[in-house]
């Protein structure tokens, strides 16, 4: 409900907006043709009158007119008044108001009933008296333009108002999708947070209660401090990798770039992992080409194995075995971590790339579930170092994971 009200007030902002930036150059456009379309009416009606009057022979005693005069042309009719505006001669268009005050030089706007006209009147002296001349044009053409672009603009205006609304519901939510994907995901991100810290802390605070007990023995008070030394290395493993991570993706990660001999670094993190493998009943087997050299940071690459070794551990069978191999494929190192324990659902193999997805731990040898941040910051390591995984598995017979790396220029 909340998010479709912030979509339908941003929808509208931007209706408003698009309606704002179309309707009102629309209006002033249309101000401004009817505008044109006077001046230049009143140029014309101008010129028209000047013309008539160039045909009129004006002298000192009055004038005179030709009897082919014409006191109507191309929509305009003229006119002669005395001295005191009465009407000596020429063509008054009907219904024209005849009381209309004569000005010299003055374009005038008169109506009448329904009718429009627009008038031009200019006054010459003789010597003994004054000679107007009036030139009527219609107006009803300009105005009917004006009221057409106005009516024009008026049935657009709903038109526009409805495609700006459509158009900005479509666009507001395809720009809010990756914006409410990102909250989602930081709101799911801090929901796990807070809950792979609060059991670490709860048995933190009743290990601790219980160990301050006047009643607790020496024993019991050191195997308490023993479990609460491991929740807290739980807690800072899972912070360290928490910062890995967010700061990887953040692009600030510093990463020591160097010469790797992976060959040599794959041997040495199975040998160190041997000893949890076996207190698993799991054994590590290694089939590792020598001399394998990538260029990359020899502390992720190392945690690369780590985090896949404690996986196939994790999910391992008792008396089961984890192999590592590594060979060369190419321009690439092609390493292979794989174990033949209880597998992966095929639903849940797309998702183990998320930060806290977790497959069943029912699955697991003691029923205990991981952080769900190792195979992240794993697909996240290959992904620094320029190279490809992926992650094959087979209920209840295993998974293996695959990685490529570049090799180094020395090591081709």
């Amino acid at each position: 409900m909340k998010r479709n009200a912030v979509r339908m007030k941003i929808t509208l902002w931007y209706a408003l907006i698009i309606l704002l930036l179309m309707v009102g150059p629309l209006t002033a456009l249309v101000f401004t043709a009817e505008k044109v379309s006077w001046n230049r009416a009143e140029g014309n009606l101008k010129e028209s009158l000047h013309d008539f009057m160039e045909e009129i022979d004006i002298h000192a005693d009055g004038y005179e007119t030709e009897e082919d005069t014409e006191y109507y042309d191309d929509g305009v009719s003229f006119s002669i008044y005395d001295e005191g505006g009465k009407l000596r001669e020429g063509n008054v268009p009907v219904h024209f108001p005849e009381d209309t005050v004569l000005k010299s030089g003055e374009v005038q706007s008169v109506s009448s009933v329904d009718r429009k006209w627009i008038t031009y009147d200019e006054a010459y002296r003789t010597e003994g008296q004054i000679i107007w001349f009036r030139a009527v044009g219609s107006a009803g053409d300009l105005s009917m333009m004006g009221q057409v672009l106005l009516t024009l603009v008026l049935d657009i205006t709903p038109v526009l108002a409805v495609l700006a609304i459509v158009g900005g519901y479509v666009i507001t939510g395809r720009t809010l999708k990756p914006v409410e994907e990102a909250l989602e995901r930081e709101r799911v991100f801090t929901a796990d947070v807070s809950h792979e810290l609060r059991t670490p802390v709860s048995v933190i605070t009743s290990e601790s209660e219980f160990a301050l007990m006047p009643e607790t023995s020496k024993e019991e008070m050191q195997e308490s401090l023993s479990v609460i030394l491991k929740q807290v290395g739980r807690m800072s493993d899972l912070i360290e990798q928490l910062l890995v991570l967010s700061r990887g993706e953040a692009g600030v990660q510093k990463l020591q770039m160097k010469e790797v001999d992976m060959s040599v670094l794959a041997q040495l993190t199975a040998e160190e992992m041997g000893e949890k493998a076996e207190a698993e009943g799991i054994r590590i087997v290694t089939d590792i080409s020598p001399s394998l050299k990538v260029r990359g940071s020899e502390e992720m690459l190392m945690r690369l194995f780590i985090n896949l070794l404690e996986n196939s551990i994790r999910y391992g069978k008792k008396g089961g075995t984890v192999l590592v191999s590594l060979t060369c494929d190419g321009n690439f190192v092609k390493g292979c971590v794989e174990d033949d324990g209880c597998g992966i659902k095929k639903e849940d193999l797309p998702h183990i790339w998320e930060r806290f997805y977790q497959a069943d731990a029912v699955r697991t040898k003691d029923g205990r579930r991981g952080v769900g941040l190792g195979l992240p910051m794993v697909q996240w390591i290959v992904k620094v170092h320029r190279g490809r995984i992926q992650a094959e598995s087979r209920l209840d017979e295993g998974t293996r994971f695959t990685f490529w790396l570049p090799v180094s220029e020395s090591g081709r």
